[in-house]
């Protein structure tokens, strides 16, 4: 059933033209300790990201808050509050969200 489900979750993202399948023989593979290349025929199932690999996650946090390229300090960046039950996220003095 899991796999059904993950099926038609990679055919919505086809359609939705966030992954695209490989062409045919697309892939090369490189032989260890070799300098020979040998041409890898694609399998069914084997896909990449339109416009780059970023395209699957950022389909996945459609709808979301994604910070990037932000360093949270360990030590003061996540803060939890006790009284209300709740986690406070801050990067460079600006707190960036609550969360339960």
């Amino acid at each position: 059933e899991g796999f059904t489900e993950f099926r038609a979750q990679v055919d919505e993202w086809v359609g939705g033209e966030v992954l695209a399948p490989f062409p045919p023989n697309s892939l090369t593979t490189l032989a260890a300790n070799s300098n020979s290349k040998t041409h890898q025929p694609v399998e069914a199932g084997a896909y990449y990201g339109v416009g780059g690999m970023n395209a699957l996650p950022a389909s996945l946090s459609s709808g979301l808050n994604v910070v990037q390229d932000c360093w949270v300090s360990p030590s003061n960046g996540v803060k939890f509050n006790k009284r209300d039950g709740k986690w406070t996220v801050k990067a460079k003095g600006e707190i960036l969200g609550t969360f339960d």
